[in-house]
């Protein structure tokens, strides 16, 4: 797997940790020929070439909202549609829109594993 290496001195590079480096038209070679003036940079050839997946939603998500609240997501069963609950006092309560709550969220674990 990729990952973005910062080596200081506006050079970066995106390697897999072992002994092949990922070029900016997307072919993984065993040296490394070139370098990135910062991580950004790096990280956009990186997200090209191998995008992260998109997050699929379960029953008790735990997340933190593009507004900065953390929120669990729940779907009860069928019929009823998911919703997201705010769990910071004092603003708990189901989400009033759950796209915009899921929107650019981060996600943070599932409180099955937790328990």
């Amino acid at each position: 797997m990729f990952k973005v290496t910062n080596g200081g001195c506006n050079k970066c590079w995106i390697s897999d940790g072992n002994s092949y480096f990922l070029h900016s038209d997307g072919r993984a070679i065993n040296n490394c020929v070139e370098y990135y003036p910062n991580e950004k940079d790096a990280q956009a050839v990186l997200d090209k070439f191998y995008p992260k997946p998109q997050h699929v939603w379960k029953h008790g998500d735990v997340f933190v909202s593009s507004n900065g609240n953390t929120m669990i997501y729940f779907n009860f069963c069928a019929g009823r549609k998911p919703q997201a609950v705010c769990v910071e006092a004092p603003v708990g309560g189901p989400s009033l829109n759950l796209e915009n709550s899921l929107r650019n969220a981060k996600f943070l674990f599932n409180i099955k594993e937790k328990i």
